[in-house]
């Protein structure tokens, strides 16, 4: 909830804005590799996320919201201490949804305009979950926690319509051992705001 405020918060301070015709409005949806750190790399193994994303951008200055899904299996020793207790084919896997919001900052490189770096920082709400599968049953547990996440990418202007992107990010999960680091690949279509 407070994540929801936050983004109509920011989106009704860029609407009122005169500089807010100048911006523009970017759709797109995403896919990456998310890979368990810390105490949570023992017990799964590096996963996939998908998701979609929206941002709008102001010069070098932006701010945007995703909604992701992570998900991973146990790692061996856990499906394997899995197996010793509950019988053979019991496995472990884990997953989270995320929603977010963050800021961003371009750093434009001089003589390559096509290629534009960022670093954002953003706030969310996370909800990591456990899953135990036991031969003809299983066995859910998830909670909700807020978190933050750091990251750093590359956009790539491939026309007027349409971008890619790469980036890498950082999530810490409070009060939670599921913190992980996570890649993405975008497809982001950038829509003009307003009028020159």
């Amino acid at each position: 909830m407070r994540v929801r405020h936050l983004f109509t918060a920011v989106m009704t301070v860029l609407a009122v804005s005169p500089a807010y015709a100048l911006g523009s409005h970017q759709i797109g949806v995403q896919a990456g590799l998310s890979v368990p750190t810390g105490d949570f790399s023992d017990a799964a193994n590096a996963g996939y996320n998908v998701g979609a994303e929206y941002r709008y951008v102001l010069d070098r200055f932006g701010v945007g919201a995703e909604a992701k899904y992570n998900a991973w299996n146990g790692s061996n020793d856990l499906n394997a201490a899995a197996e010793s207790l509950y019988g053979s084919g019991s496995k472990y896997s884990f997953s989270a949804w995320q929603t977010d919001v963050f800021g961003i900052v371009s750093m434009p490189m001089a003589g390559v305009p096509k290629v534009l770096p960022y670093l954002r920082a953003g706030l969310g709400v996370y909800g990591p979950g456990t899953k135990l599968e036991i031969p003809g049953t299983s066995t859910t547990e998830s909670n909700s926690e807020f978190g933050m996440l750091f990251g750093a990418g590359f956009d790539f202007s491939m026309s007027s319509s349409m971008k890619l992107g790469v980036g890498a990010t950082y999530h810490r999960v409070k009060d939670s051992e599921a913190d992980f680091f996570s890649t993405e690949v975008r497809m982001l279509f950038p829509i003009k705001a307003g009028h020159d």
